[in-house]
C-alpha cells in the first residue's frame, strides 16, 4: 500500500511541478518589466525617430506600463468563461503560448527600436495573462488534506521567488557593462524562453483538472444582474472603493519609483533591478513575519497602520532623497504594502456571502486592473512634470483610502 501511495505521490508531484514554474515566469515577467521600462523608455531615444521631450517619453512610459491592465482588464474575464467551457489544460496552453509570444515580441520590438511593437506585445501579454490564475485553481484542485498546505506555501514561495528575482535579473542582463552582449532586449528573450518550456512541460505532462460541463447558454443578462447584486451589498462595494483607491496609491509608487531611481539617484538598470528586487523581497516576507498579526488581531484593525507606514515611507524617500535612507525605508514600504493587501483580501471574505464569494473576488481582481491602468495612465502625465510628482501622489492616495475606510467602513462581527 505504502508503494502505491508513493507512486500516486511521484505521479502527482510530475503533474504539478509544470504549475510552479508557470507561477515562477509570470512574476518573474513582470519583475523584468518593472525594471527595465524606466531606463528604455526615460533613458535612451531608441523608440523615437526625432529626438524628443522628456515630456513624451513620461508619456509614453505611463502608457507602455498601462497597456498590460488594459489588455487584462477585457481578457481575463474572457479566458476565465473559456476555461469553464473549454477546460483548465487548453486554455492554460494558449494562455502560455501567448505569453511567449508577447515577450518574445517585445524583445524584437526593443532590439528593432519598433515603439508599435512594444504596446502590441505589452497587449497581448495582458489579455492572455490568466495563466497564473489557472494554475494556481488546477494546484487547489490537485491538492489533497494531507498536502494541501504544502502546496499552498509552494505556491507562495514560487510567486515571491519570481517577484524577486525579476527585477534583479531584468538589471543584470540589460547592463553591457557586465557581459557586452548584455541588453534591454536580453530578459525578455529568457522569459520568452522560459514560458516555451513550460508549454512543452504543461502539454507532456499535465491532465485536466477541470471537467467541462455539458455547455450552456450564455446569458449575459443574468451575469450582470449577478455582479449588480454584489454591489448591492452595501460593505462589499464600499470596499471595492477602498480597494479601488489603495491599489492606485500602491501600483504609482510601484510602476514609476524606477523612474524615481532613475532621474533622481541617477541609478542604471543593474541598480534599479537591486532595489526594486530588495522592496519586492520585503513584500513577500512582511505576512510572513508578522503572520501573529493575523492571527490575533481582526483585519478591520489590521487595515489602517500599515497604509500609513506606506505613505510616510514613500514621503520619506521623496522629500529626503538620500540613498541610505531608502535602502533603510524600502523594507517597511514592501512589509506595509503586502500587510494591508493581505488584510483587504481576508475583509472581502469575511464581508461576502458564501455563494457570491467567487464573483467578489473576480470583480475585486478586474478592479485592480483598472486601478492599475488608471493609475499608470494619468501618471505618466504627473512623471513629465518631475520624477518625484508620482510617488507624493500616490501616498496622498493611500491616506485618502485610509481616512475613507476610518470614517466610512462600519465593521461587524459576523460576515
Amino acid at each position: 500500500m505504502r508503494k502505491v501511495s508513493k507512486k500516486k505521490e511521484e505521479k502527482m508531484a510530475k503533474r504539478i511541478a509544470p504549475l510552479f514554474l508557470t507561477l515562477l515566469n509570470d512574476l518573474l515577467g513582470a519583475g523584468i518589466v518593472l525594471t527595465i521600462f524606466a531606463p528604455l523608455v526615460l533613458g535612451t531615444d531608441d523608440f523615437f525617430s526625432i529626438k524628443s521631450s522628456y515630456h513624451i517619453h513620461a508619456l509614453v512610459l505611463g502608457l507602455l506600463i498601462g497597456a498590460y491592465p488594459f489588455g487584462q482588464l477585457f481578457g481575463a474575464p474572457l479566458m476565465q468563461e473559456f476555461a469553464k467551457n473549454l477546460g483548465r489544460k487548453n486554455i492554460l496552453l494558449i494562455s502560455i503560448l501567448f505569453g511567449f509570444l508577447a515577450f518574445l515580441l517585445s524583445g524584437v520590438a526593443i532590439y528593432t527600436h519598433m515603439l508599435w511593437l512594444m504596446f502590441v506585445s505589452r497587449l497581448i501579454a495582458g489579455f492572455f495573462s490568466s495563466n497564473r490564475t489557472l494554475a494556481q485553481s488546477a494546484i487547489l484542485e490537485l491538492a489533497t488534506p494531507k498536502n494541501q498546505k504544502f502546496l499552498l506555501l509552494m505556491t507562495t514561495f514560487f510567486i515571491g521567488l519570481g517577484f524577486v528575482l525579476g527585477p534583479f535579473l531584468g538589471g543584470k542582463l540589460s547592463e553591457p557593462s557586465l557581459v557586452s552582449w548584455f541588453d534591454f532586449d536580453v530578459p525578455f528573450i529568457l522569459v520568452a524562453f522560459l514560458f516555451l518550456v513550460d508549454f512543452f512541460w504543461i502539454f507532456f505532462a499535465f491532465k485536466e483538472t477541470h471537467i467541462v460541463p455539458v455547455k450552456k447558454e450564455y446569458r449575459f443578462k443574468e451575469r450582470f444582474v449577478g455582479i449588480f447584486n454584489i454591489y448591492k451589498e452595501k460593505q462589499i462595494g464600499l470596499l471595492f472603493a477602498i480597494f479601488f483607491i489603495l491599489n492606485v496609491g500602491s501600483l504609482v509608487f510601484i510602476s514609476f519609483f524606477p523612474a524615481f531611481l532613475l532621474e533622481i539617484y541617477k541609478y542604471k538598470q543593474g541598480l534599479i533591478g537591486d532595489m526594486m528586487g530588495y522592496y519586492a523581497f520585503f513584500f513577500v516576507i512582511g505576512p510572513i513575519l508578522f503572520h501573529k498579526l493575523f492571527i490575533h488581531l481582526k483585519p478591520e484593525k489590521l487595515l489602517v497602520w500599515p497604509l500609513i507606514f506606506f505613505a510616510v515611507g514613500v514621503y520619506g524617500i521623496t522629500f529626503f532623497t538620500e540613498h541610505w535612507l531608502a535602502w533603510v525605508l524600502l523594507p517597511i514600504i514592501g512589509m506595509s504594502n503586502s500587510i494591508y493587501w493581505t488584510a483587504i483580501f481576508i475583509l472581502f471574505a469575511k464581508y461576502s456571502p458564501p455563494q457570491i464569494r467567487g464573483n467578489v473576488f473576480g470583480i475585486a481582481w478586474g478592479t485592480w486592473s483598472l486601478a492599475y491602468f488608471l493609475s499608470t495612465a494619468f501618471s505618466g502625465i504627473l512623471l513629465a512634470h518631475g520624477a518625484k510628482i508620482p510617488l507624493i501622489f500616490g501616498a496622498l492616495v493611500t491616506i485618502l483610502g485610509a481616512l475613507m475606510y476610518l470614517l466610512f467602513f462600519k465593521t461587524r462581527k459576523t460576515a
